[in-house]
C-alpha cells in the first residue's frame, strides 16, 4: 500500500477536455500505430521515409529505472510495457529510421542509494535518455542524471525531484494530474459537498492527500475535506473506512497501491458502504479488477491513458504488442500502458530529430519546442513549463475517469478532465 503513486493517463481520443487549461485545439490527430509491413515516420528532408518492418544496424540505447523485485513494492508491468513497445517498434515499425532500440533496465529497490546506482549505470551504458518508471528514490538518481545531461522522460512522476529537474519531461503529470482530475469529476459530475481521503500517516501519504487533492477540492468550493490517516500496511482498514464515511462524506478517495487496492474494495463492500470509492490509476490493473470480483463494481479510477477496454486503435495496438512481445504473465494495466505510451512518443520524437542528429540535447530541444503533439493512448502534450503550477516538467495534466461497470473498467468521463488549474504553490 504505497501512498506515493502516479496516476495514470489516457489515450488517443481527442474529445474536448474540461477545465481552465483546455488546449487551444479541440481535436488533434492521434498517432495510430501502423500494422502494415512498413511504417512511415517524420523527421527527414522529404517529410516522410518508408522503413523496413524489422530494424537492423547500430542500436539506439535507452534506459529505464523502475522499482522492481523490491521488498517494498514491485511493479514489473512497467518494464513489461516498456520492453513490449521497444520490441514492437523494432520488429514492426522499422526501429528509429532502420536502427533498433536497445533497452537497458535497472531495478531500483526503493532507496535513494539504489536509484543513484541505477543512474550511474545509465551513464556507464551511454544511454540517450532514461524512461522514468515508478521510482521513490529519485532524490538519489535525478541529480546524477541531471549532472550528466541525460534526459529523464516518462509519465509517472511522484514528487519534487522529478517535477523540478532541469533535464526532465513528463507526458503526464502523475500526482499533479491524477488526483486533481478525480477532484474535478467529483465536483462537476457528482456534485459533492464533503469528501474524505484515506492516506498513509507519513509524508508520502499526507502530501498528495492535501496538496494535490484536498486543497484542490477546497479551491473548487467543496465545503469540507476529511483526512483519515492509516498506518502503512495496516492489516485492517475498516476503522479508517468507518471514520471516512461517518460524517456523511459524498465520496471517498483512498491513496493506495498494490495489495491495498483489493483490500479497500473488499472492505467497502463488506461494510455495505455505498459512498462512491475512488482509487488511483495505479490500481487500474486487469488482474486486480478480476481478483476483486464483484467488490470492484462501481469503483472509480483516474487514468492517464484510455482504459484497456477501449476500442481505440492505439489501445488495440498496445494490447496486441503485449500479447506478442510480453511475457506469458504480462500485466495489462494503466501503468504498463503509460510505459508503452512513453516509448511510442519517444519513437516519434527520435524520428523527427533523425537518427544522424540524435543526442540528449537534440531530444530535449525537440520535446521543449512548445509544439502541441499527439500522445499515444493519451491526451496531447505540450511542454511549455506552465501546465501545472510547481511542476514545470509536466506537459499534460489531463486524465480520464474510469468506473467498473458489469465487471469492466469503462470510461465514464468520456472526455479529458483536468483539475490542475486549481493547484496552489
Amino acid at each position: 500500500m504505497l501512498a506515493t503513486l502516479a496516476a495514470c493517463g489516457d489515450g488517443g481520443d481527442t474529445t474536448p477536455a474540461t477545465s481552465g487549461t483546455t488546449p487551444s485545439q479541440d481535436t488533434i490527430a492521434a498517432t495510430t500505430a501502423p500494422t502494415a509491413p512498413t511504417a512511415t515516420i517524420a523527421g527527414t528532408d522529404s517529410g516522410e521515409t518508408t522503413l523496413p518492418s524489422v530494424a537492423s544496424g547500430d542500436p539506439v540505447k535507452i534506459g529505464l529505472i523502475n522499482l522492481e523485485d523490491s521488498p517494498i513494492l514491485s511493479l514489473p508491468e512497467i518494464s513489461q510495457g516498456t520492453q513490449a513497445a521497444v520490441d514492437y517498434i523494432n520488429n514492426e515499425l522499422g526501429g528509429v529510421q532502420g536502427h533498433p532500440i536497445e533497452l537497458v533496465v535497472c531495478k531500483a529497490q526503493g532507496s535513494p542509494e539504489s536509484s543513484q546506482d541505477c543512474a550511474s549505470q545509465m551513464i556507464d551504458e551511454g544511454v540517450l535518455f532514461v524512461m522514468h518508471g515508478f521510482d521513490i528514490g529519485t532524490s538519489g538518481s535525478v541529480p546524477v542524471l541531471e549532472a550528466a545531461g541525460i534526459p529523464l522522460i516518462g509519465g509517472l512522476p511522484l514528487g519534487a525531484p522529478e517535477y523540478s529537474a532541469t533535464n526532465a519531461v513528463f507526458f503526464s503529470g502523475g500526482n499533479v494530474s491524477g488526483f486533481p482530475a478525480s477532484a474535478r469529476y467529483m465536483v462537476d459530475t457528482l456534485k459533492v459537498n464533503e469528501v474524505s481521503v484515506i492516506h498513509t500517516d507519513n509524508d508520502a501519504g499526507q502530501i498528495p492527500a492535501t496538496k494535490y487533492f484536498g486543497d484542490v477540492l477546497t479551491a473548487m468550493g467543496v465545503e469540507k475535506v476529511n483526512y483519515v490517516p492509516v498506518a502503512f500496511g495496516a492489516p485492517d482498514v475498516t476503522p479508517a473506512i468507518t471514520a471516512a464515511v461517518t460524517d456523511g462524506a459524498d465520496a471517498v478517495l483512498v491513496i493506495t497501491l498494490d495489495a491495498g487496492c483489493i483490500q479497500y474494495m473488499q472492505a467497502f463492500k463488506s461494510l455495505g458502504v455505498e459512498v462512491p470509492l475512488f482509487l488511483p490509476g495505479g490500481c487500474l490493473v486487469q488482474d486486480v479488477v478480476e481478483q476483486a470480483g464483484s467488490t470492484s463494481e462501481g469503483t472509480f479510477f483516474n487514468s492517464d491513458v484510455l482504459p484497456f477496454t477501449s476500442d481505440d486503435p492505439e489501445v488495440k495496438a498496445y494490447l496486441a504488442a503485449m500479447e506478442s512481445y510480453g511475457p506469458t504473465d504480462a500485466k495489462i494495466s494503466a501503468f504498463s500502458q503509460v510505459a508503452f505510451s512513453g516509448v511510442m512518443n519517444m519513437w516519434s520524437i527520435m524520428g523527427e530529430v533523425g537518427y544522424a542528429n540524435l543526442s540528449s540535447g537534440t531530444i530535449l530541444d525537440a520535446l521543449r519546442s512548445g509544439e502541441e503533439r499527439p500522445s499515444f493512448m493519451a491526451h496531447p502534450y505540450q511542454c511549455t513549463g506552465d501546465a501545472a503550477l510547481g511542476a514545470p516538467n509536466v506537459c499534460n495534466t489531463f486524465d480520464r475517469i474510469v468506473r467498473v461497470t458489469d465487471g469492466q473498467p469503462i470510461d465514464v468521463s468520456e472526455q479529458w478532465i483536468s483539475g490542475a488549474d486549481e493547484l496552489a504553490e
